[in-house]
């Protein structure tokens, strides 16, 4: 009886310990991103009363860090190319505008490219991101870029939100413009998310193209 009795009161304080990570860690997450966290808000549409502090630090070398914390957490650290795909880097001056011959008209050599090459579902993968197995432009851009000694990835909506709503956007990322940018994840079977500056969220059919900004493979987004 006593080995029982000991069993139910650890039983009840884990479950206790449980419920109380819960209630403490909440976060702010885009659900398009996949599941929750385990250590998340059991109501994630719950908001919690955390500030939210985002910050974007140039790291010189064709690189900015974006960082997002809340409440003693980080829920975004990840580095995000400066440039867009189509535009380069340029070192000693430290901006995007290594392309002879072009302009602010033209920004700078961007290129806009295709989600997918077709408006299904062939270039997702279960969880909805892009992957290897359709024909991605935007996939196979940053796919094979390699700067900073990085691997890249289509940067996801909730990166693109904390870059686009920033107030230090313009000095961060002078040559990102205002046009659309593709998200990684898709909207529909036949739409992908995309985003523009103000963190405005739309969406447009795959074989559309629009810019392409990538982040860090290995960063820490949720």
């Amino acid at each position: 009886m006593k080995k029982i009795n000991k069993f139910a009161l650890a039983y009840l304080m884990l479950t206790a310990s449980f419920l109380l990570i819960f209630k403490c860690h909440r976060t702010e997450y885009d659900s398009s991103e996949g599941s929750f966290p385990w250590w998340s808000s059991i109501n994630p549409g719950t908001q919690n009363t955390y500030a939210i502090t985002i910050t974007l630090t140039d790291m010189g070398n064709g690189t900015v860090r974006v960082l997002k914390t809340s409440g003693g957490y980080s829920y975004i650290d990840t580095l995000v190319k400066k440039c867009l795909q189509g535009q380069t880097y340029a070192g000693a001056s430290n901006n995007c505008r290594g392309n002879a011959g072009t302009t602010a008209e033209n920004q700078y050599g961007a290129t806009a490219l295709q989600y997918c090459s077709v408006n299904n579902n062939s270039c997702n993968d279960t969880y909805g991101r892009l992957n290897n197995l359709g024909v991605s432009a935007a996939y196979d851009s940053c796919n094979v870029d390699n700067t900073a000694g990085k691997t890249w990835r289509v940067a996801y909506s909730s990166v693109l939100e904390a870059i686009l709503k920033n107030s230090s956007l313009n000095s961060a990322f002078p040559e990102l413009g205002t046009n659309l940018i593709w998200a990684n994840y898709y909207y529909s079977d036949t739409q992908g998310r995309v985003n523009k500056y103000g963190a405005v969220e739309t969406y447009d059919l795959k074989t559309a193209s629009h810019l392409v900004l990538c982040q860090q493979t290995d960063g820490k987004v949720y």
